[in-house]
C-alpha cells in the first residue's frame, strides 16, 4: 500500500479521536510498527499512568524512539509475527513508512535488506500487565502478528486498531475473510474508522471483502462485542 499524506493526516486525526473515546488516563498500550512514535506520542498524552510499549525494528527509527520516549515507553527493536527467528527486513529508502518483512512490488535499487530479530507477540508482553489498546501497522503481516498475540487477545480483550488493505496483506497470504474469521472467532466486531466514530453498524463479512476490493479505506478498529453490550 502506498498511502498519500493527506490521507494519512486524516486516519491519525480519526484514530486519535477513537483513542480519546475508548482509553483513560491509566490504559496500558501496545503500538506495533511505532515508525517515528506519533502514535505512541498521543497515546502518552491520552493515557500518562499507564504502561506503555512500542515495537520497531528499523534500527534508525527504534534508537530515535529510545531517545524520544525514555522511560516512558517500553521500546522493542523486534518485529513481530506468528514464530521466532531472524528474518530478512526491507527498508524502503524513499519512503521507510513502506518498510516491512516482505519486499514487495519495490525498485531494487531503493530497498535494502537487513536481519531482524522477529518475536511473537505472548513471548514478549508480560501476561500481568492487562493491555487495553494495540495500534498495528506492519505493511501487510497483521494477521501473522495477531495469531502471534492471540494468548493476550483472548486474555485481555484489549480494543484493535489496525492497517490492512490489497497490495500488501495478500503477500502474507492474508485476506479479508482471513482477518474477519480471525476476530469473529474471538466474539470481535470490526468497523472502519470513521464508521465507528460515527456509531453505524459493524462491517459484515461481505462487507470487509468491499471495502478491501474497493482499496479507499485502510484503517479498521476491532471491539470485543461485549464493549457495547454492557
Amino acid at each position: 500500500m502506498n498511502i498519500g499524506v493527506t490521507e494519512n493526516l486524516r486516519n491519525d486525526i480519526l484514530l486519535k479521536k477513537i483513542m480519546k473515546k475508548v482509553l483513560n488516563a491509566n490504559s496500558n498500550t501496545i503500538d506495533i510498527g511505532a515508525y517515528k512514535g506519533e502514535i505512541t506520542e498521543l497515546i502518552l498524552k491520552i493515557a500518562p499512568n499507564g504502561q506503555h510499549f512500542a515495537f520497531e525494528p528499523n534500527p534508525v527509527f527504534f534508537e530515535q524512539l529510545q531517545k524520544k520516549f525514555g522511560n516512558k515507553v517500553k521500546v522493542f527493536p523486534f518485529a513481530l509475527s506468528d514464530e521466532e527467528g531472524e528474518s530478512t527486513f526491507y527498508v524502503v529508502g524513499y519512503d521507510p513508512a513502506l518498510s516491512g518483512l516482505s519486499r514487495r512490488n519495490f525498485d531494487a535499487r531503493k530497498v535494502k535488506a537487513i536481519k531482524v530479530q522477529v518475536k511473537r507477540l505472548d513471548a514478549v508482553i508480560p501476561k500481568e500487565v492487562k493491555i487495553d489498546f494495540i495500534k498495528i501497522d506492519v505493511e501487510g503481516a497483521e494477521g501473522k502478528v495477531l495469531k502471534g498475540g492471540i494468548g493476550l487477545i483472548t486474555r485481555h480483550r484489549p480494543i484493535i486498531a489496525f492497517e490492512f488493505g490489497k497490495g500488501g496483506s495478500e503477500y502474507f497470504n492474508t485476506y479479508p475473510e482471513t482477518l474477519f474469521n480471525f476476530f469473529d472467532s474471538l466474539q470481535y466486531d470490526l468497523w472502519d474508522y470513521a464508521s465507528f466514530l460515527k456509531g453505524k453498524s459493524p462491517l459484515t463479512k461481505e462487507t470487509f471483502r468491499k471495502v478491501w476490493e474497493e482499496n479507499q479505506i485502510y484503517n479498521f478498529v476491532a471491539v470485543p462485542k461485549e464493549v457495547f453490550s454492557k
